[in-house]
This record gives structure tokens, sequence and C-alpha cells, in this order.
């Protein structure tokens, strides 16, 4: 909706020229809170995408903002967020664990579920079974530990070599 305005004319408004201007001042105020004659609020489209600011243009939904009003993290911990990758561990970042409760790093994986601990390197696997501690090459236990101390080993036990 158009404003319009009458302004006082130069000349011929010698006594009325207050009132004009206060008249012509209330319809701007009125228009601009949405109280006016035509009842039109002045907004800007906020729809995603069609807004800057400061030459930025804005692309987050009302929901995303929203989001923030109640957040209370710093900037500091969303930069740990920034590049971090599931699975991976990547330097100065926040861990986030994998799909299946797992950090990787290179070739080694840590994996932890309900019935114990492993830990997975190469074709190497570390694992928790009850009280002992056990070793997997290639899915065959090798080797086990137990909380008492005895060692069990499968095939050959070499007492004095060298690697």
């Amino acid at each position: 909706m158009a404003i319009s305005i009458t302004r006082p004319t130069v000349g011929a408004s010698t006594d009325t020229w207050g009132t004009t201007l206060n008249t012509g001042l209330q319809a701007i105020e009125s228009t601009l809170n949405g109280s006016g004659t035509g009842k039109v609020k002045i907004e800007p489209d906020l729809t995603e995408g069609s807004w800057s600011i400061n030459g930025t243009a804005v692309a987050s939904t009302a929901a995303e903002l929203n989001k923030l009003n109640t957040a209370s993290v710093t900037t500091a911990e969303l930069d740990l967020l920034s590049t971090a990758v599931s699975n991976t561990v990547v330097n100065s970042k926040a861990v986030i664990y994998g799909s299946a409760g797992e950090i990787a790093s290179g070739a080694i994986t840590a994996t932890s579920s309900v019935t114990g601990t492993s830990f997975e390197i190469g074709d190497w696997k570390i694992y928790v079974s009850g009280t002992d501690l056990k070793f997997q090459y290639n899915s065959v236990d090798v080797f086990k530990l137990s909380t008492t101390g005895e060692v069990t080993a499968e095939g050959d036990i070499t007492a004095f070599g060298s690697a």
C-alpha cells in the first residue's frame, strides 16, 4: 500500500504547516506500526536466501535460527565441530563416534560394546571375553591372558628368540 502525505505549500500554508506535517508524520508512523488506514505493516521478505546482512546471504530457515536462540555454546565450542568427521580422529577437533560407537585413526579402530571392549589394529583384534584378555589374528583366537595370570597360546611357543 502506498503512503500518501499532504505536504505544506510554501507561502500558502502559513498557519497550517505544523498541523499538516504532524498529520503526515502520524500517517507514516501508523503505517510502519501496522495501525495505519490500510493496516499495512512494512516487513522485509525473510524467506531464507532472499535477504542478507552486510552482503552475506542468510540461508537459514526460521526453525534453524530459533535453535540458536536456546543454544548455550560458544564460538570456540562450535569450532571444535567444524571439519570434524564421524569415526575419525581429527587433530584439535571434537571426536564424533561412528554409527557402531567406534573411533578410527588410520589403521587403529577402537570399539566399545555392552559385552566388552575391543581394539583392532590391522588384522589383529584385542578384546575382553569374560575376565580374559584375548588376541585374535584374522578372526582366530591365538593368545589369552586371564586375570589370574594364566597364559594360553595356540600353536608353538618360542621362549628365547629374536624378532
